[in-house]
């Protein structure tokens, strides 16, 4: 039984490095990238809905509060 001994410095790739940096910058978003992350970006959608949403019921809040507020101290002059 004797075994082979392989000499694997030969099947290693070598490294080389690139004679030309690419000079093609293609836009890296496809079908398959979006309709994996779809799920996220409806998530992002969402948040983004509820966040515009409650700014909006906040600031109709601070309204309504400073308009009773003065209706209050007309009262307490009356």
């Amino acid at each position: 039984m004797q075994e082979e001994v392989k000499d694997i410095s030969a099947e290693l790739p070598q490294e080389s490095t690139p004679a030309q940096p690419r000079k093609e910058w293609r836009l890296r978003i496809n079908y398959r990238m979006i309709t994996d992350n779809l799920p996220f970006i409806l998530f992002l959608a969402v948040v983004a809905l509820v966040y515009i949403a409650n700014n909006h019921l906040a600031e109709k809040k601070i309204i309504r509060i400073n308009r009773l507020s003065r209706e209050i101290k007309e009262l307490k002059w009356e």
